[in-house]
C-alpha cells in the first residue's frame, strides 16, 4: 500500500492508477462528468502559438480490464477541468 493511500481524498496528490471523477467546465462537453482510472498525466510545452505556456493533459480509461473496443478513453486538458474527486487511490 502506498503512503498516498493515507491522504485525505479532498487534499491530496493524484497519480496514474487512481480512480477519479472529473467534472469538466460548462463550456467543454457541457459540464460532463468522466469517471475512470488515470492512465497518463503529461505536460505539453507550447511556444509561438496563441496558447503559449505549459498545459497539462490527463488521460482516463473507464474500464482498463475491458477489451479496447469495449472501453471508453478520455483526454482532458487541465484548463477544461472544473473539479477532480478521488474515488480510490491506486493499490
Amino acid at each position: 500500500m502506498s503512503i498516498r493511500s493515507s491522504q485525505p481524498k479532498d487534499n491530496c496528490f493524484v497519480s496514474v492508477g487512481d480512480k477519479v471523477k472529473i467534472k469538466s467546465k460548462d463550456y467543454f462537453e457541457n459540464g460532463k462528468t468522466f469517471i475512470g482510472i488515470i492512465t497518463c498525466i503529461d505536460i505539453r510545452i507550447q511556444t509561438n502559438t496563441d496558447y503559449d505556456g505549459l498545459h497539462t493533459i490527463i488521460d482516463l480509461v473507464d474500464n482498463p480490464d475491458a477489451l479496447p473496443f469495449e472501453r471508453e478513453e478520455y483526454s482532458l486538458w487541465l484548463e477544461d477541468i472544473e473539479s477532480i474527486e478521488v474515488l480510490q487511490f491506486k493499490e
